[in-house]
This record gives structure tokens, C-alpha cells and sequence, in this order.
């Protein structure tokens, strides 16, 4: 009987006890001890191996912050850079429209005699319609002229500069309406251009005006504004020695005299032709044209159609 059992001996200052258990309770306990064992062993190789893919993941996540930040540093370097060379390049084309304006020099986009605007051919409906996509019309109650386009000295630094906008009196809080339909492309507070609170609408066909000094903008980026619209509240922000607007109109980024375009309207519609010789009218009023002749043909399309494009 005994071969088949094992014994435990327990001992104490008491004496001794023996506990008699049979070979298969001794597998059984055995089988245990060892999957204890293999349990326990794997839990720690477990938590060695994740603490160390953790450590590794650690790593790897500094690495990778480093690498952004360098990356970052290099970015706002490229910026700084990318801005710098905008800045001389503004410069210089300011000085290259300032000389050609001192020295009368005809632009390259000057109308040549054998190219005519055909002006007799132009319906009133398409005017209009011209005049509502390329700016004309002032975009403040006019009260006079404080500075107009081109050299001049400037009113806070006291260097002669170029002036590449007009600028117009007006109260602080005066409505200033956007001269063309367009969408904007900027409307913000701009430190570096030292305009302030200011406004950029994107008129299609190259043309787009600014509105600098502002005291408050109303429109936001992306918005679609038309003609007349009032966009901001004249003011006095940015480097600025009073309450003004000033306002510029840009072709293809090329800067344009502003008078040429406040005055222009139906009555006067040819005269802007002769004026401003930095735009090659006679392409872009064909490209406008044909759009609009486009819109007339599909409003006199019968039955459906017609009835469509309506809604």
C-alpha cells in the first residue's frame, strides 16, 4: 500500500505529523508546480520583452519629435527665405513701374495701333457686364485724394517711395464696398505689409484689389462678394499717420494706377482704354465677351431649357 503513496512531514516544538497522499495526487501537484513555474516564466520573459518594445517605441518617438523639429526649424527658415526674396521682388518690380513712369516708357502691353477696340461693337448689356467683373467705381464715399499712385515721400518713414495704391480720405467706420464681383482671397490683420487690417479680392481675368487701414473686415476668406457690397469699416490700423483707405488694383500682379479705374463707368466706358496701357484689352475683352454672348445664347434657348436655366 505505502509504494503507491508518499509521505509529508510536517515537524514543530510540538512534535511531528505525517500526511500519507498517493502517487497520482503527487502527479497531479507536480503537473501543477511545473505550469505554475512555466506561467510565472513566461509572465516576466512578457513583461522584460514589452518593457523593452516599449523602451524602443520610446525612442523612436524622440527620434521622430527631433525630426519634426528640425524639420520645422528648416521649414520656418525656408519661409523666412521664401518671404525675403518675395519682398526684393516686389521691390524691384515697384522700382521697374516707378522708373518706366518717370521716363514715359511704353509697356510691352501697350495697344498698338493696328490693334482697335471695337467699341461700337460692344452691346450695353455686355458693358455692363463688364463693369461689374473688372473694377471701376470708388470704394468709399469720395472725399478727396490724401496720396496717389506712384513717388512720394513717405508720410511716416520720410523716404521717397512708391506708392502703388491710392489713398482715400474717409471718417473712421465709413462703409468700403467691394468695385468688382469676386471672391476673397484674403481677410485678416497683415503686420508685414504694414496695411493692417486688410482685405484681397480676387476679381477673375488677372485683376485683384486691396484694401488696406481698415478697422474692421466683414467679409472672411473664401466669401463671394459682388459689386457694391459693403466688405469692411474704414480705418486707421497698421502704419498709418490717419484714418484712410488705402486701396490699390493689381493685373496679373502688376500694380495699375487706381484713378484710371474710380472714374471709369458707362458714360465714359472707352476712355479707360486709352488710359491704362498696362492691360491688353483687346484679348480680354474678346475672352469676356465670348463668355458673355455664351450666357445670351443659353437665356434664349426655347422650351426646357430655357425654362432650366431660369430657376
Amino acid at each position: 500500500m505505502l509504494k503507491n503513496k508518499f509521505t509529508i512531514t510536517i515537524s514543530d516544538i510540538y512534535g511531528s505529523k505525517s500526511f500519507y497522499l498517493s502517487q497520482i495526487i503527487k502527479k497531479y501537484l507536480i503537473y501543477f508546480l511545473i505550469t505554475a513555474f512555466l506561467i510565472a516564466s513566461g509572465t516576466v520573459f512578457t513583461v522584460f520583452y514589452l518593457k523593452s518594445e516599449l523602451n524602443h517605441l520610446v525612442e523612436k518617438k524622440n527620434g521622430i519629435e527631433r525630426e519634426y523639429e528640425q524639420l520645422a526649424f528648416e521649414n520656418k527658415d525656408l519661409q523666412n527665405s521664401i518671404g525675403e526674396k518675395s519682398r526684393e521682388l516686389n521691390a524691384l518690380s515697384n522700382k521697374l513701374e516707378g522708373i518706366e513712369e518717370l521716363l514715359g516708357i511704353k509697356t510691352p502691353d501697350s495697344i498698338s495701333t493696328n490693334e482697335r477696340i471695337d467699341i461700337a461693337g460692344i452691346s450695353t448689356f455686355k458693358k455692363k457686364h463688364i463693369l461689374q467683373t473688372i473694377p471701376n467705381g470708388y470704394p468709399i464715399e469720395f472725399k478727396g485724394i490724401t496720396s496717389r499712385y506712384g513717388y512720394r515721400k513717405h508720410p511716416i518713414s520720410g523716404k521717397k517711395d512708391f506708392h502703388r495704391g491710392l489713398d482715400l480720405r474717409g471718417k473712421e467706420g465709413t462703409d468700403i464696398c467691394a468695385t468688382a464681383d469676386g471672391v476673397v482671397e484674403y481677410s485678416g490683420f497683415h503686420k508685414k505689409s504694414g496695411y493692417g487690417n486688410l482685405i484681397i479680392i480676387d476679381h477673375g481675368f488677372g485683376f485683384k484689389t486691396i484694401y488696406g487701414h481698415l478697422k474692421k473686415t466683414k467679409v472672411k476668406t473664401g466669401d463671394s462678394v459682388i459689386k457694391g457690397e459693403t466688405i469692411a469699416l474704414s480705418g486707421n490700423s497698421g502704419v498709418s499717420n490717419g484714418p484712410h483707405l488705402h486701396y490699390e488694383i493689381k493685373f496679373v500682379n502688376r500694380s495699375l494706377n487706381p484713378e484710371n479705374f474710380v472714374n471709369w463707368d458707362l458714360s465714359n466706358f472707352d476712355k479707360i482704354f486709352e488710359k491704362e496701357k498696362k492691360v491688353k484689352w483687346v484679348s480680354l475683352l474678346k475672352m469676356i465677351e465670348n463668355q458673355i454672348s455664351k450666357m445670351e445664347k443659353q437665356l434664349l434657348l426655347p422650351g426646357p431649357e430655357y425654362a432650366e436655366i431660369l430657376k
